[in-house]
């Protein structure tokens, strides 16, 4: 198993060493053939297109998807909007430091990004799969991000 390491760089996850949840990312993007420079969190955050408004972080409310800015409500259609493969980047404090990355793995039925939809992310345990609404609550923001 590759151990974790925070804020490992591309040297480290290239030859296996270690990683974090940016590496994921960006091996998953090499591994379907896309050529990515390594990255951190913040640079998968500023530097891959944004799907909304660029800098509109979002949050859950009961499952719901929800502007930050106004708490209206922000929909999203899988498979127009935003697809699978695409980046849910993560603050779990709502202070700007947003620190984990993740990747929309399936959807829950519906088409509409919301609480059920499936997301896989790496942690110091593992890599796992889980609902965006077991990793984030109404306390905490998320952006997303065109994968590639």
């Amino acid at each position: 198993m590759v151990p974790w390491i925070y804020g490992s760089s591309g040297t480290q996850a290239d030859n296996y060493i270690g990683f974090d949840c940016a590496d994921l990312v960006v091996a998953g993007a090499r591994k379907a053939g896309h050529s990515v420079s390594y990255t951190n969190v913040t640079g998968l955050k500023n530097t891959r297109p944004a799907i909304g408004a660029a800098d509109e972080p979002y949050y859950l409310d009961g499952g719901t998807v929800k502007k930050r800015s106004d708490g209206n409500n922000a929909t999203f259609t899988i498979g127009t909007d935003i697809n699978i493969g695409d980046l849910i980047i993560i603050d779990w404090d709502a202070d700007g430091s947003y620190t984990h990355s993740t990747v929309l793995y399936s959807d829950d039925g519906d088409s509409i990004l919301d609480g059920g939809d499936t997301l896989i992310y790496a942690t110091k345990t593992g890599v796992f799969t889980s609902s965006l609404s077991s990793l984030v609550d109404s306390e905490d923001d998320f952006v997303l991000r065109v994968g590639w």
